[in-house]
Formats: structure tokens, sequence, C-alpha cells
């Protein structure tokens, strides 16, 4: 049996055998290469190159905590809502961006350092997922040295641990720019309120919220954004954060107000002219 092979943009004759094409001697050599038929295949060529983007533009962010906290579910819906990740993976089915090792699947946490990256605003931000359990601890360290700031994830329902409390002092010595991100606020038990206060009492007592939830555990279904006084309520079913803006629900009026009056103060404090 004689196959067909051909070359695009060159016609199949010239480098291929035909099925009829090929006579042999009376020695049993190969002499003559008469095609069939001829067959030209046109050239199609398409070329992806990798953006180019200006080092003012990228931004290396480590996400840090203790384990179990929700930092590689927090990277992973970052890069799904950005674009960057076609999917929105799960760390029960094996599936997130970061945690992609035969041990991490099967441990169901980080044990080394992971790497995702989201385009917000024509800014790349290199999202560095670092291990929460003190096994790893050289991993977290050796993201922060590489990042320009931190965001520091806790449990809405656990609050400040020992691996946030150890994050937090190498960032200190680092002098990092930090973000506080509470997540599991879906889940029973979570509270908000309880989580700032522990952060304020073992971290630092000049955090400030720039987001407050719409409910606590199963009850979650939204933040009010101090910024623009507005709440988001998310659409039930999606994964991709969608949400509809509406005006802060009556309920929490007085305590958006609290937190509200909370931030405008700080800030004034920090300068004279306001």
């Amino acid at each position: 049996m004689v196959q067909t092979w051909a070359t695009a943009g060159r016609p199949a004759y010239q480098t291929a055998a035909f099925r009829g094409g090929l006579h042999a001697s009376s020695r049993g050599h190969l002499t003559t290469l008469r095609p069939a038929c001829k067959l030209h295949i046109p050239t199609v060529l398409e070329v992806k190159t990798m953006k180019v983007y200006d080092p003012k533009h990228i931004r290396n962010v480590a996400f840090v905590g203790h384990g179990a906290s929700g930092k590689t579910t927090l990277v992973d819906a970052l890069a799904f809502v950005s674009g960057s990740s076609r999917r929105h993976g799960s760390i029960k089915e094996g599936t997130t961006l970061t945690d992609y090792s035969p041990d991490e699947i099967e441990r169901q946490y980080s044990i080394s350092l992971g790497l995702g990256y989201a385009e917000w605003a024509n800014t790349k931000i290199n999202m560095i997922d670092t291990p929460g359990f003190s096994d790893f601890f050289g991993e977290a360290i050796t993201g922060l040295y590489a990042a320009d700031a931190a965001v520091v994830v806790l449990s809405g329902t656990g609050g400040v641990e020992v691996g946030t409390e150890k994050v937090w002092d190498v960032c200190d010595d680092l002098h990092l720019p930090r973000l506080l991100f509470v997540s599991l606020m879906d889940k029973e038990h979570a509270d908000f309120e309880r989580v700032f206060a522990d952060v304020k009492k073992h971290l630092s007592p000049k955090v400030l919220p720039v987001e407050i939830p719409v409910g606590n555990g199963p009850a979650f279904h939204g933040i009010i954004n101090l910024f623009s006084g507005k709440a988001h309520m998310f659409k039930a079913g999606t994964k991709s954060g969608e949400y509809d803006e509406v005006d802060i629900p009556d309920e929490y009026q007085a305590l958006y107000e609290q937190y509200s009056e909370l931030l405008t103060e700080t800030v004034a404090a920090t300068d004279d002219r306001l």
C-alpha cells in the first residue's frame, strides 16, 4: 500500500508517491516517478503573537493567606472574569488554573507557586498564587519577594489565622502595599464584621473596608461599594460575577452610613487640607 503525503504550497508529485505513480525496474528498484494526478494545497498560515506590555503597565501581585482561605479559587475566578482563562475551575474537580500538579489535585491545596494573569485597564496583572500551609511557607515568601503588592485573603469563617499573621509580617518587612479580601462569605457562620474586628486587633488598626457584604453566610447575595454608594446584587446561577447595580437596600442604609463615615474621616485625617 502506498500512502499519499503532500506538503502545503508544493505540488504533491514533488514530495509524495501516488498510487500507480511509482514503477519498478526488473531489479526491483524504483526508477520512475509519474504522478497519477497533480494536487496543490495552498498555504494558509495563521501566526499568533504574544502581546507585549510596557513594563510600566505590568504589576506582580502575590495572593497570600492561611491555608484553605480561598486564594486559589480567587485567582481562578479573576482570570476567568477578566477573560484570560476560558474555564472557571473547581478545587474539588481538580480543574483550577494554578493547582494543576497531581499532588495538588489529590490533596486539594497548593504546595507550590502558581501563576495566572488578568488584563485590566490596559494593565497586565500577574497573579502569584501562594501556598498557605506552614510546610510550604518558603514558597509564599518567594512569591512575596517577586511581588509589587499583596492581596491578603481571609476566610469569612476563620478570620485572622496563624498563616495570615505570618505573611502579614513578611509584607511589613518588605514594605508591600496590601489589599485584604474576605472570601467564603457564603459559608455557614461567615461574619464580615467579626473578621473586620479581628483584622484591626491582630493585623492593623489602619485597615478600612471599601466594600461591605449584603448578607452573611447562605444569605450573602451582594456587596455595597462605599465609593459609589451603590449595591451590586449578584445574579443567581451565574459564574462570571454578573450583578445588577441598584440603590442600597433600606435595611443596609444605616450600616452603609456608618462605614462610609469611617472611611471619609480616616482619609481626611491623612491630609490637613481635607
